[in-house]
């Protein structure tokens, strides 16, 4: 028995009991506080405290009476199961805190309506996933779909006019996912604008047009106008179930199968950086580098030829792939539909970092542990950019893994999403012209 405790009405949460009572509750269930009763209370009412609650733990007469002369109330308990427990107060040792916050488990539903069922949903489970993560910071254990109606037939034409109305909302500018997207690729086209004119006012310069030196850069510098080549996805190497798109700058998949699109323009040494969109992302998409020797069918990274950074929705997994192993992360939340992922190279030194731009890090890292400028950290690539003791060719290539996963490569033919880091040039950069280091 101890010095009596008065709960409030209300007060929910974990309890303490002291012996026999302590036997009564469940530990770490919550349980409210539903009626606090006195002993004379419930004498004066005709009822019998101690057949009631007293008898049943043991307890004698003479601790009866003495809770009765000291004014003793009996507590009402209700579990959030419903069992209820009845405990003098002077039994228990200790209350919940009135500044607990409740918490429980919660299970958020969206609606879909009918939807036919061989509509993979594995896209739109990774995108909800990424909305929850996004806006309150917890990571869905689960995301589930459940069929609540029963089976209805519709004939071939309704199913025509619904799915068309379907995907005439698809990527609407109403929505923010759909708004951020189409808010980069204004972006974009804005850099592009800007550096063609900036090419254009410098070349007004060179051949003494107007008068003025480079045209000044953002850091305050000169603008070096490098010589530049055509790369895009090779259709000489591609594999059967992929296609081409965009003048060859897009690649998608038609069947179920890793496959790998090499683009045609090869470097073997100084510092480059090109990017990939994951326009999109059904399975899962893949970025990165393969050597001359690095296989059209299966993924980038199976293999001492191949390294990739990869999303991967259907899985829910992620990370940098190399020697048929992930072997890096690419941090907590990996690139989704829509995002502009960078990859930059030392050929020099053999290294390799990818950079997220939703974590805003190269290698899934912190920039004092992770960095191509100062080629700081890296993953080793020899393997790649050796072949036999020799040198060897290197390109920027995409690999896919399910119907409709699609990704476009800029090796800097327009104006890069993301800043290429210093000292590097854009992957089209006339091999022997580069200036960087």
């Amino acid at each position: 028995m101890t010095t009596p405790l008065n709960p409030n009405i209300g007060a929910s949460g974990l309890w303490s009991l002291v012996a026999p009572f302590d036997q009564l509750i469940s530990p770490n269930v919550a349980y409210s506080c539903v009626a606090v009763r006195l002993l004379s209370d419930i004498i004066a009412a005709g009822g019998d405290p101690f057949s009631l609650y007293y008898q049943p733990q043991g307890l004698t007469q003479n601790e009866y009476q003495n809770d009765v002369a000291t004014g003793t109330a009996i507590v009402s308990l209700q579990a959030t199961g419903g069992n209820w427990v009845y405990v003098p107060n002077t039994y228990i040792s200790q209350m919940p805190n009135a500044n607990n916050i409740p918490y429980r488990g919660i299970v958020l539903g969206v609606n879909l309506g009918a939807l036919p069922d061989s509509l993979d949903l594995t896209y739109v489970k990774s995108q909800v996933s990424a909305a929850v993560q996004d806006a309150i910071g917890v990571v869905p254990t689960a995301v589930t779909s459940l069929a609540v109606t029963s089976k209805t037939l519709i004939s071939p034409q309704e199913d025509a006019a619904i799915t068309a109305s379907r995907q005439a909302l698809i990527g609407r500018n109403g929505t923010p996912t759909a708004q951020l997207i189409a808010a980069r690729a204004q972006i974009a086209t804005l850099q592009q604008q800007i550096a063609a004119l900036s090419q254009y006012i410098q070349s007004l310069i060179d051949d003494g047009t107007i008068p003025g030196g480079d045209i000044p850069g953002g850091g305050g510098g000169g603008t070096e106008i490098l010589p530049t080549v055509t790369a895009t996805f090779d259709p000489a190497l591609l594999p059967d179930g992929m296609g081409l798109a965009d003048s060859n700058m897009t690649v998608m998949a038609s069947v179920n199968e890793w496959l790998t699109a090499r683009t045609t323009y090869g470097q073997v040494s100084g510092y480059f950086y090109a990017e990939a969109t994951y326009d999109r992302l059904t399975g899962a998409v893949g970025f990165g580098l393969t050597n001359q020797f690095g296989a059209p069918v299966g993924e980038l990274g199976a293999d001492a030829n191949s390294i990739m950074m990869f999303s991967n929705v259907a899985k829910a997994t992620s990370g940098v792939y190399y020697l048929g192993a992930v072997v890096n992360s690419i941090g907590a939340q990996p690139p989704s539909q829509g995002i502009t992922v960078g990859m930059a190279v030392n050929l020099v030194d053999a290294l390799i970092w990818f950079y997220n731009p939703i974590t805003q890090q190269w290698n899934g890292d912190a920039p004092n542990n992770q960095n191509p400028v100062g080629n700081i950290g890296g993953i080793s690539i020899q393997s790649i950019c050796r072949h036999n003791g020799q040198a060897a060719q290197v390109f920027p290539a995409a690999s896919t893994w399910q119907v409709a996963d699609q990704a476009t490569f800029n090796p800097g033919s327009s104006a890069f999403v993301n800043p290429m880091p210093g000292g590097y040039s854009p992957w089209n950069t006339e091999a022997g012209s580069v200036s960087g280091s």
